[in-house]
């Protein structure tokens, strides 16, 4: 996940796995080295039995990663950006890439003002619900329309 400053024009980045050392963001300097280390490793959170391994393996993936968006997005929301303490945050994705783990993202459950509970269940105040943005871009990249 990238954010951006756009007053300081300050990049940060992280992953879950930063988040779970709590480092939460680094600079791109940093990133860059920790990416050819970092390795995802879905196995390391279940303890199940081999034949019901792989639909928990996407259940606790899917958790996971809703559990770290949901958290970066919380910090974006909450991180100070020039004098403006309660900042606007775009989340934007890449649709084709992001709906295989982000099953909130598919058109039935993300409808148009609303914030999904995946989303909601991190965010402390419903006011703060109003103050972020969620969009889902297309591309021309396997003939995904409309871009």
């Amino acid at each position: 996940m990238v954010r951006v400053n756009p007053i300081f024009g300050e990049v940060e980045f992280t992953t879950p796995n930063l988040w779970q050392e709590k480092r939460k963001w680094v600079s791109s300097w940093e990133i860059y080295k920790i990416l050819l280390t970092e390795k995802w490793d879905p196995t390391s959170y279940i303890q199940e039995s081999p034949e019901n391994l792989t639909l928990e393996i996407e259940k606790e993936q899917q958790n996971l990663i809703n559990d770290f968006v949901g958290k970066a997005l919380k910090d974006c929301l909450y991180t100070k950006i020039g004098d403006n303490a309660k900042p606007h945050v775009l989340f934007m994705l890449e649709a084709q890439n992001s709906r295989g783990m982000l099953k909130w993202l598919t058109n039935p459950n993300l409808p148009s003002g609303k914030l999904p509970q995946e989303i909601k269940r991190n965010l402390r105040l419903k006011a703060d619900h109003n103050r972020l943005s969620i969009v889902r871009i297309r591309t021309s990249k396997n003939q995904e329309v409309p871009v």
